[in-house]
């Protein structure tokens, strides 16, 4: 799932969870969204020979209703757009970074770097330490010779996966290849 599909569904469940939800989404619309999804996602994975994914199947039907919502509550989805990356960032951070550093360069003593520093230290420390919870989750797995367990991002779209089945008023939809009968 990319970034724009996460905001997607970020926004369509913070609606979703609101007080007034059926007054912006109905549960038709979601229902509506949840069927449509499901069809074109295992459609999708079927062309292409493959299983159909929670993931996909989220980032489809948060498409639908965010395109819905844009219908109902334009100033909701112009703030969506409004946390958009703008592409210019990434040519002007690194930019930015090495004006930054030259400058830093003709300003600092260039003879003596002081490694006691208090950033420079925070910074080794924290690089540490990172490294250091790699090189222990790797050996973890290497030697209970078991998959990685799935990450805080994978758990809660699952969970959201989950709680958008359990809602009363939508069908509960499966990919395709999870127990899915010929008839679905």
């Amino acid at each position: 799932m990319n970034e724009a599909s996460a905001r997607e569904v970020l926004l369509v469940r913070a609606v979703e969870m609101a007080a007034n939800a059926d007054a912006t989404l109905s549960a038709g619309d979601r229902g509506h969204a949840a069927r449509a999804a499901a069809e074109l996602v295992r459609w999708e994975a079927a062309d292409q020979g493959r299983k159909a994914t929670a993931e996909e199947f989220l980032a489809r039907r948060a498409q639908f209703l965010a395109a819905k919502l844009a219908e109902r509550s334009p100033k909701a989805f112009r703030a969506l757009r409004a946390f958009q990356w703008r592409p210019w960032i990434g040519v002007a951070m690194p930019v930015a970074a090495f004006a930054i550093g030259a400058a830093a360069e003709h300003i600092a003593d260039r003879r003596h770097v002081n490694v006691l520093a208090f950033p420079l230290v925070g910074l080794v420390a924290w690089n540490l330490a990172i490294y250091l919870r790699l090189a222990f989750d790797a050996s973890k797995a290497l030697v209970t010779r078991s998959r990685p367990s799935a990450g805080w991002l994978h758990r809660s779209i699952a969970g959201a996966r989950g709680e958008l089945d359990a809602r009363p008023g939508d069908a509960p939809v499966q990919p395709a290849g999870r127990g899915a009968r010929a008839g679905d």
